[in-house]
């Protein structure tokens, strides 16, 4: 499968379509992004409701910085939010990813960002755990696909970035231990 991007005056439509396919897509000047209707594979509309649920978060979110811009939260609260926010999308996302490892939309829910930033957290454990069920499907599925490839490498690179952080504070500890023995 590959991704697809339609524009029109700054919106955009994300699709996916395998090589067997066949998708219609249907919408309207101004509603582009939001109300589309897309025929031809039920991964779509898996795409299409990550892509609402990134649109939303990502407009609270910004509403949310605003409101703490103007000093109408503390940053306590602020952060309270943002992790709702993120929680919210995450759990619209699973429910995505679980339905089919192997499907583009789960692909595509795990890799959505906000500002630049991934909501899924690779150096989180219960976020790497997505990462690494996607990227076990497809490389079992697609290995060698481009996708499959990028997204077993990201993974794996990922994960001996987090093993060799867990390793720090304990050799650290150990360290601490025995400068204090001493």
């Amino acid at each position: 499968p590959e991704f697809y991007v339609l524009h029109l005056n700054g919106q955009v439509i994300n699709f996916a379509v395998d090589s067997v396919e066949t998708v219609k897509i249907n919408a309207s000047k101004n509603t582009f992004a939001t109300e589309y209707t897309i025929e031809g594979n039920q991964t779509n509309q898996l795409i299409k409701e990550a892509t609402l649920a990134q649109y939303k978060a990502s407009s609270e979110l910004n509403k949310l910085q605003q409101r703490f811009s103007n000093k109408e939260i503390n940053e306590t609260e602020f952060i309270t939010e943002i992790q709702g926010i993120s929680n919210q999308y995450k759990e619209t996302a699973q429910k995505i990813i679980f339905t089919d490892l192997l499907s583009p939309a789960a692909y595509f829910a795990l890799f959505q960002k906000v500002n630049g930033l991934l909501f899924f957290d690779p150096y989180d454990k219960s976020d790497y755990r997505m990462f690494a069920a996607v990227a076990t499907s497809w490389d079992n599925t697609y290995k060698d696909s481009p996708r499959a490839i990028h997204l077993r490498d990201y993974t794996l690179a990922e994960m001996k970035i987090r093993k060799q952080e867990e390793k720090t504070p304990a050799n650290l500890d150990s360290i601490a231990k025995a400068v204090d023995a001493t």
